[in-house]
Order: structure tokens, then sequence, then C-alpha cells
């Protein structure tokens, strides 16, 4: 066999450790429950209350009510479900949500059912959606992408999500769920890397283009540079209720 052709077979096969290494230094960040029955998508966090939630803060902060959010996840067979409480002073986002609602206040999660297939880039495995408390017309927005696939507009109800925004005299609320035929899965089932994922909060506070540019504030639960590989997980858990951290 020539040099050149060990050399790639060597090559390719350090890069499927390599990858493999990736995989299996995921960190586990938490566990999420099951949901018995499906809540409603309207913004009211009642149906929550007795969930297990996390706080997002950033690293400094002047006012606990201005950027910072309690988050909500869980599961069942056929879907997984997000709740967010933002806390946001002053709500911007004139994007047309056709264009990308990026560069606003918006809250982005990124998500795949099939962890084993994420790859360096965003690819067939991730979806990406963006939920934003207003847009260009004034009214809320959400955009769903799913790796491979163009960037697609969501109304509230009947598209690839069902959503909702609400807003709360600090801010805004976001609530939604994610058929998981929309993740590219016939069902969740319960295991600790059935499910990664990267959210990230924006906070704008001006209409400045330059304010974007300097500041781009943001709280993540883990940094929005993680290669999709490098996603944290989330442990699906059958127990139907768990405290609060």
């Amino acid at each position: 066999m020539k040099k050149s052709n060990w050399t790639r077979i060597i090559f390719t096969g350090l890069c499927a450790v390599f990858a493999a290494q990736i995989q299996a230094e995921r960190i586990v960040e938490r566990e999420i429950p099951k949901m018995m029955s499906a809540p409603t998508m309207d913004g009211d966090l009642s149906e929550w209350k007795d969930l297990a939630s996390f706080e997002l803060l950033p690293p400094s902060w002047k006012h606990k009510y201005d950027h910072s959010a309690r988050v909500w996840m869980a599961w069942d067979a056929k879907n997984f479900y997000f709740a967010v409480k933002v806390y946001d002073q002053k709500l911007i986002n004139a994007n047309d949500p056709a264009k990308g609602l990026y560069m606003g206040d918006q809250v982005r999660l990124r998500i795949s059912a099939q962890p084993e297939k994420q790859d360096a880039q965003f690819g067939t495995a991730d979806r990406e959606i963006f939920v934003a408390p207003v847009s260009a017309d004034g009214s809320a927005a959400c955009t769903f992408k799913a790796g491979g696939e163009d960037l697609k507009v969501v109304a509230a109800e009947g598209g690839e999500i069902t959503w909702a925004v609400a807003t709360h005299d600090r801010g805004y609320i976001v609530e939604y769920k994610i058929p998981v035929a929309q993740l590219g899965v016939e069902e969740l089932k319960k295991g600790e890397d059935a499910i990664s994922y990267n959210l990230a909060i924006y906070d704008r506070d001006k209409d400045s283009a330059d304010e974007w540019k300097q500041t781009h504030i943001r709280i993540s639960s883990s940094s929005v540079k993680k290669q999709p590989r490098e996603w944290p997980t989330v442990r699906l858990s059958e127990k139907v209720l768990i405290l609060e951290d």
C-alpha cells in the first residue's frame, strides 16, 4: 500500500478517536422531569411551578431584574417542553423575522435529540429556535431552523413548534413545545445523552447598531462558541416531579 494511503487511514482513524473522545467527555448538566400531561402553551408558568428550574445570570450585572432568567425544561415521549422567565427592563428587537431575529432581545435554543450524530458544525442533527418578545411590527416572533434547511418563520400554532410569549412587570416569558418529529426522532427515551443543548438569552438596551456590535450582551447555559458535539446534555428522568435546585 502506498505511503499516502497509510497516512490517510491513520489520519481518519485519529479523527474518529478524537470525535469519540469529545462525545464521551460531554457534561451531563442536569436531570429534567417527565410531563404526565402536556402544559398549555400560553405563557402562564403555573403548570411549571413544582418542577426543577435553574437560573442564568451574567458574570457581572448591575440589577438582578435586568438581564437574568429562570429556565424550565421537561419532556414526554412525543414532545420536548421549554419555558423561560426573562428579566429585561427594555424590550428591543426591530428585526424582520424572515431575515432573522438575532440582533435584538431574544431567546435562542440550539438543541439536538441525536447527540451521537453531532459534528463540529451545525448539521442535520441540530435545531435552532429563536423567540423574540417583539419584532419589526411590534409583535412577538419565532423562527425555526433545522440543520441543512432554510430558516422558517413559525406561527404560534400549527407550525414546526407551538409557542407563546407573555410579558410580566419586569420582562417577558417564553414557552414552547417541540414535537420529537421536528427533532428527527420517533420518541424521546430516558437516558443521559438523549438531548444536548445550548441556550443563550440576548439583551439589547438601545436601537443603535453600534450598541449591538460593542456590547453583544448575553447570558448562556454554556459557551455559545462551543461546537455542537461539545454541547452539554441533560438526563431525561422518569420522575414526574423534581424539586427546584
